[in-house]
């Protein structure tokens, strides 16, 4: 089984990717809507424009899924980050202890 390294800089940091990338995916969301209604009010055609909008929706449809994939992917992260970084916080606490028994009883000698 791999052994898993706690690196909070790092944890940290992808944590706070998983955030600016789905702020950017909000944001061509967004911009996806604002094109689809300055089409809707500039262009008229009873072919393209109809057309044109369902891909507009479409794309928005998929930037809501790709958002709601990142936001469960986003809480997977942060429970994942709480455990391991609860259970290394644990650890290191154990170890002060032991070592301040290990200490107070002489060493290895002692």
């Amino acid at each position: 089984m791999p052994l898993i390294i706690i690196d909070e800089e790092s944890t940290v940091r992808l944590v706070s990717q998983f955030a600016d990338t789905n702020e950017d995916v909000a944001t061509a969301h967004n911009n996806l809507g604002n094109a689809a209604s300055n089409l809707a009010a500039a262009w008229r055609s009873d072919t393209s424009a109809p057309a044109f909008q369902q891909a507009l929706s479409t794309a928005q449809n998929s930037c809501t899924r790709i958002r709601n994939a990142l936001n469960l992917l986003d809480g997977a992260m942060r429970n994942f980050m709480n455990a391991t970084g609860s259970t290394e916080d644990d650890n290191e606490i154990r170890s002060m202890q032991v070592n301040a028994v290990f200490e107070g009883s002489g060493g290895w000698a002692g």
